[in-house]
């Protein structure tokens, strides 16, 4: 399975990741432009982020490439065209060449020396509404104003210059005799709206008018649950990846989002005496600990305790990194997992018990290496790395293993990526789907599915 795609390169600018916050641990993207030669911090960028400081750092990583990108593409096209443009026709031709690259298909030149391979409609229009929103930001700001839109022939000889251009491009000026009778909030809404489809005319038969969302094929459950997830070890006795056979029972029975159960500590998941079990998601960092025999306090000190960060600290390596998606939390931060039916709660149930003694001598290396124990239930075995949080891409990696298995094994050809709902995302419109197909009531699906908005399971 392919692990890279063809992305544009940055030529007159580099996005680096700043040193982690001393009191939270987050880190935040910066955006150097090259102007006259030396590098130059984008401080309206870094203001921006610090705004909006709840974000993601791949939400703030996407608007400091779609910056930087725009600074390459305005940089280079004024050297190698003499001819003026607009900074409407300019936007224009930035997003035409993020869909369609910058290297001619006839002689696989490229004028502006960019090389940038195609990047498809819906990256182009993620990159421009990026910029969108950051320009929009600098004008509550102060930082441009409306006068700059006249300012046809702007030059990007320094900051200020190129943000004055990129209000420009992003800007479509409208006026009107009626406006005394207009409502303003409206035209407001529908000029922005026609501004972004002027921008990026494209094939409207591209853009598909029906969005569905692909589940896991149910199937697949007997055979992956059965069969998908036992190795061999090297003296050719059998083994069983219990790590990814748990966290996927939990994804296709409890409806987890692919990131969720990386955020379980151990004592999260609570059997019961009646053959159920209990299963808590708690907020990464401001949930409390509630953990018996030790002082309670928020699960982000609990961690400092042990050089940890919470999972979802922005800037983090990729192998510990796992994100958090606002969810329908009670005032303790917590909210519990549902279950589709009460043997898929026994079965967790006895893959938890089973799950802790294999967890125990994974920690007991943790231990040895690192002094301290860490609270988070699923673990690696993997050399050097056992004992550590167990992180997505591993897991990633052995349901892709376990689809190789069950191939080789039954000869039938499982597809594979979110488009056929074998994607861990896939797992959780299964859960969503069964409820759907049983007749349950939406209220009852959104609270099942912990969703904010009921308009978050319409699809």
């Amino acid at each position: 399975m392919a692990t890279y795609k063809l992305t544009p390169i940055g030529l007159h600018h580099v996005v680096m990741k700043s040193a982690p916050d001393p009191q939270s641990g987050r880190s935040e993207p910066i955006l150097c432009i090259d102007v006259n030669g030396e590098a130059t911090v984008v401080t309206s960028l870094t203001s921006y982020f610090e705004d909006n400081n709840a974000r993601g750092y791949e939400w703030m990583r996407i608007r400091a490439r779609a910056v930087g990108l725009f600074y390459d593409y305005n940089t280079r096209y004024s050297k190698v065209y003499k001819t003026k443009v607009t900074p409407l026709e300019m936007m224009k031709k930035f997003g035409q060449s993020l869909i369609q690259g910058t290297i001619s298909l006839r002689d696989t030149e490229d004028p502006l020396d960019l090389f940038w391979p195609p990047s498809g409609v819906r990256t182009a229009k993620k990159l421009v509404g990026a910029l969108k929103e950051f320009v929009d930001w600098c004008v509550m700001e102060g930082l441009v104003g409306e006068q700059e839109s006249y300012r046809k022939s702007l030059i990007s000889k320094d900051e200020g210059g190129y943000m004055k251009y990129l209000y420009a491009a992003t800007r479509i000026q409208t006026k009107s005799f009626f406006s005394h009778s207009i409502d303003t909030k409206k035209l407001a809404l529908k000029i922005q709206k026609q501004a972004e489809e002027m921008i990026l005319q494209t094939d409207s038969s591209t853009i598909p008018t029906v969005k569905g969302a692909k589940y896991f094929p149910s199937w697949l459950i007997p055979d992956l649950l059965k069969h998908g997830f036992v190795t061999r070890s090297k003296d050719g006795v059998e083994e069983e990846n219990l790590t990814a056979k748990f966290i996927t029972v939990i994804h296709l029975f409890g409806g987890t989002r692919i990131s969720e159960p990386f955020h379980l500590w151990f004592h999260d998941v609570i059997p019961q005496t009646d053959g159920s079990c209990k299963v808590i998601l708690s907020h990464p960092s401001d949930s409390n600990t509630d953990i018996i025999g030790e002082p309670n306090m928020k699960r982000r000190l609990y961690l400092a305790m042990r050089g940890l960060l919470p999972r979802d600290t922005r800037g983090l390596p990729k192998a510990y990194y796992s994100g958090w998606k606002d969810l329908a939390v009670d005032e303790s931060l917590q909210c519990p997992v549902f279950f589709l039916h009460s043997s898929a709660e026994n079965l967790i149930r006895n893959m938890f018990f089973k799950y802790l003694e294999y967890r125990q001598e994974e920690m007991k290396i943790y231990k040895k290496i690192h002094g301290v124990e860490h609270p988070f239930l699923f673990v690696s075995s993997q050399g050097k790395h056992a004992g550590s949080p167990y992180s997505m891409a591993a897991y990633r990696k052995a349901l892709d293993a376990a689809y190789d298995r069950l191939e080789k094994k039954f000869g039938y050809t499982i597809p594979r990526g979110r488009k056929f709902g074998t994607h861990p995302h896939g797992m959780r419109h299964f859960f969503g789907q069964c409820l759907t197909d049983s007749g349950i009531n939406m209220k009852v699906i959104q609270k099942a599915m912990r969703h904010r908005s009921i308009l978050s399971q319409t699809v």
